[in-house]
């Protein structure tokens, strides 16, 4: 038997169909099994199966890593969506359809059983699961979505660097790592920390703009699980940095020392 199939006897919710079909979307953090809440890991340990996204079968990915130390291995399925291929027009949504149609007929032959969706960080910031959840509505009649948030990896690297991200009074903008070259330039005006997330083979451009707004100095980097990194040295990776990596530019003075 295959090690990711559920034993016959676990599906003990199944027989509820007059539960109302519920996919709970659960942020586990930045890929430290450490920063999962309370009510996250409750979910993960009591789920008849833990979706988690995926790149490639081959492939285990962040919120997979995180759900193996609450979930045994047959509880969890791997929902693969594909990466965007500019070489392969489509192959992106035809993966996203195909991963709709997976959990969807999971639900549906399941009435009443308890699904959780897995997703690195924050599932109520810059992840793909609130769209994901919809397009499954659309399949599910009746579904019911419910979300835990979790630590973003924004507030991780901040704490482990020992920087606030804002203080009382601070403005903050949190961009995608898609962010264009206009809209960093007006968050680096207009607000004091900025943080640019899932920033990949963009630090370069991303470190241009900070040094040509005078926020390179205060600037970090960091990948999921990974030390702060100064971006301001000279010898900062040149290689694109993994897809969940983040920058924060603090402001350049604070009225006090911090911590």
């Amino acid at each position: 038997m295959d090690d990711r199939s559920s034993p016959t006897n676990h599906d003990h919710r199944a027989g509820h169909a007059d539960r109302p079909c519920v996919l709970h979307g659960v942020g586990v953090g930045p890929g430290d099994p450490d920063l999962v809440t309370v009510r996250a890991s409750e979910l993960l340990a009591g789920a008849d199966v833990v979706f988690v996204p995926v790149l490639s079968p081959e492939r285990t990915g962040h919120a997979e890593r995180v759900a193996l130390h609450y979930a045994e291995a047959w509880r969890i399925e791997q929902v693969v969506l594909g990466p965007h291929d500019r070489a392969v027009p489509g192959r992106r949504e035809v993966a996203w359809a195909a991963a709709v149609r997976q959990v969807a007929s999971w639900l549906e032959s399941r009435p009443g059983a308890l699904a959780v969706f897995a997703t690195t960080g924050d599932v109520c910031l810059h992840s793909a699961f609130p769209r994901f959840a919809r397009c499954v509505q659309d399949e599910v009649a009746g579904l019911r979505v419910e979300l835990t948030p979790g630590i973003s990896p924004m507030q991780a690297l901040a704490a482990r660097d020992g920087r606030s991200l804002a203080e009382p009074g601070e403005t903050l903008a949190v961009l995608p790592g898609t962010v264009d070259d206009a809209g960093l330039r007006t968050a680096l005006k207009d607000f004091d920390c900025v943080v640019v997330e899932r920033v990949g083979g963009r630090l370069d451009d991303t470190a241009r703009m900070l040094g040509s707004a005078g926020r390179l100095t205060r600037a970090i980097h960091g990948s999921s699980g990974g030390q702060p990194i100064p971006l301001g040295l000279p010898d900062h990776p040149s290689d694109p940095l993994p897809y969940l990596s983040t920058v924060i530019a603090s402001p350049s003075s604070r009225g006090s020392a911090e911590m």
